[in-house]
Parts: structure tokens; C-alpha cells; sequence
């Protein structure tokens, strides 16, 4: 699995300087990195800025003394004078930062536990999406669903004997599809290991024959719709690759009144997933400190 977003196909133009990674890592050693409340995670604000470029995602790394820690870029939600402005936007960043510190350090519970909401809603989402699009039927919907559902299942779980059976009892979990129905599609596309392998798998897809001209850079602009962030749509297109920023998209869909309404919002409405968005809100809550930052 990946764990930096700039590794990701999505996320590699977003990279900054190769040499920002150095500067950070030896920020660390000097000890000019501001902790959290998270073991292993530091930020950077205005108060500690020595002219770093901003950088809109985490980076996770083993430093000089061979420790492994994440440092995120806080100074893009807060004022000149370093007061937070956007408290969730920023705990989005946060809790992406937090979990990739955990999976680098080999705790991954959480992240498992995260799994089916994940599911439900990117996968959910991105298919409401495409359906308006393209003017599928209810079948054809359908079958995207469990394309886009068995595609998020592999963004959380590595290429094994058992994927088509973990990803057809995810989706029965998240949609509520019978297991035989969804194993037939997945059987015939297998593991998908990135956003290319999910596009062309939707091409190939005899049902999905509206979707095939669909282009990469069609789709991920599609994914970019899915909620927002204020540094930029390509952010929220890098969680289709990234287990961790998507679950810090999810926690704000579930939280914050005006993500609610976002088409990851919509598609998590608690009226109907309150079971499930208690779980993912209760796990989030006990792992993770998320109170207000100064």
C-alpha cells in the first residue's frame, strides 16, 4: 500500500521539491518540528516556518536517527497571524497524517475498521456520479457500483487468492448486493492495483458499453466533485489512491455540516447509514485526538 500521496499516480504532479523532504528531515533531527498529540507526527505552522515551501499533503519518512515520523503543513489553514481558520478542513489533513504514521508503524486496526464506509461512500459517490453522467439503467448502475465498491475494497487490502471474496462481502456490507452477483463481475476484472486498472477495468466491462470512451483525465476531474478542499480539487482526487486521505475526506462528510451536503455527504446520510457512521465516528474518536489545535 502506498502511504505518502505523493507516490500516487494522482498525487506525484503535487509533489514539491525533492530537496523539501531533506529540509524537513533535518528540521526533525534539530527538534524544530512542532509535536501533536499523536506520537511520531509534527506540523508546521507560521511560528516555525523557515521558508519551507507549503506542502498540501503529509509526508511520512524515516529520519536521519532512523525514526519513522509524518509532518503535515498546517500554515495553509491558518492566518498571518497563525490562527486556525478552517478547523476542518484542517482535520482532514490531520487525520490523514495520523493514520499514516500509524500504518508506517504497523498499527492498521483502525484503518481496517474504516473499510466499509470508505466503500459505501467513494464507491457509492463516484457511481451516482457517473450514472447522471452517462445515463445509465438501473442494471447498469448497479454494475458500476460494484466495480467502483470492489476498486476502493483494493485500495485497502493487498492482492491475495481471497480478494474477489473480501471485496463481494464489502460490498453486500456497504450496498447491500447479493455475494453471487457481485463476485461474477469481479471475478472476470480481478485485483485492481491503481486508478488506471479501474478505468480501463470500467471500459472493458461489457454492461458498462456507455462508459467506454471514458478517459483517466475525465474521470479523475469526475472524482474532484466529491467534496472539497481550499488547496485544490487535485487534493481530493489523490484519496482514490490513498486508504488515509480517504478517510479524512469521510470524517468530514460526517461531521461537518457543509461537507454533509457534498456527494460524499449525501451518499453517507446518517438518516440512513447511522449504524455505520456512528462506528466510523466512535473508532476515529477513541484512536484519535481531533480537539481543537491553537
Amino acid at each position: 500500500m502506498i502511504i505518502n500521496g505523493y507516490d500516487t499516480l494522482i498525487g506525484k504532479p503535487l509533489k514539491v521539491k525533492d530537496h523539501v523532504e531533506e529540509i524537513i528531515k533535518t528540521l526533525a533531527l534539530r527538534r524544530d518540528l512542532l509535536p501533536t498529540t499523536k506520537a511520531g507526527v509534527f506540523t508546521i505552522t507560521n511560528s516555525n516556518d523557515t521558508g519551507l515551501p507549503r506542502f498540501p499533503l503529509p509526508i511520512t519518512f524515516k529520519g536521519y536517527d532512523n525514526t519513522t515520523q509524518t509532518v503535515y503543513d498546517e500554515r495553509q489553514f491558518r492566518n498571518t497571524k497563525d490562527k486556525v481558520v478552517n478547523e476542518t478542513e484542517l482535520n482532514i489533513i490531520r487525520l490523514t497524517a495520523y493514520m499514516q504514521q500509524d500504518y508506517a508503524m504497523g498499527q492498521t486496526s483502525t484503518l481496517n475498521s474504516s473499510k466499509f464506509i470508505c466503500v459505501k461512500g467513494v464507491g457509492g459517490a463516484l457511481a451516482q456520479l457517473l450514472s447522471t453522467r452517462y445515463g445509465l439503467d438501473t442494471n447498469e448502475a448497479l454494475t458500476l457500483r460494484i466495480v467502483l465498491g470492489h476498486y476502493v475494497n483494493c485500495v485497502f487490502e493487498h492482492d491475495s487468492d481471497e480478494h474477489s471474496f473480501v471485496s463481494s462481502n464489502a460490498i453486500k456490507s456497504a450496498f447491500g448486493i447479493n455475494r453471487d452477483t457481485s463476485q461474477m463481475i469481479i471475478d472476470d476484472i480481478g485485483y485492481l492495483k491503481d486508478v488506471v486498472a479501474l478505468v480501463n477495468a470500467i471500459k472493458e466491462e461489457p454492461t458498462l458499453f456507455k462508459l467506454k470512451n471514458l478517459f483517466l483525465a475525465d474521470f479523475i476531474a469526475m472524482t474532484s466533485r466529491l467534496t472539497y478542499i481550499g488547496v485544490g480539487g487535485k487534493v481530493v482526487s489523490v484519496m482514490l489512491e490513498s486508504p488515509f486521505l480517504m478517510c479524512g475526506f469521510i470524517y468530514a462528510a460526517v461531521t461537518n455540516k457543509a461537507y454533509n451536503k457534498t456527494a460524499l455527504g449525501l451518499q453517507l446520510d446518517p438518516k440512513y447509514n447511522r449504524d455505520l457512521v456512528d462506528d466510523f465516528i466512535r473508532n476515529i474518536s477513541y484512536n484519535y485526538d481531533l480537539s481543537p489545535v491553537i
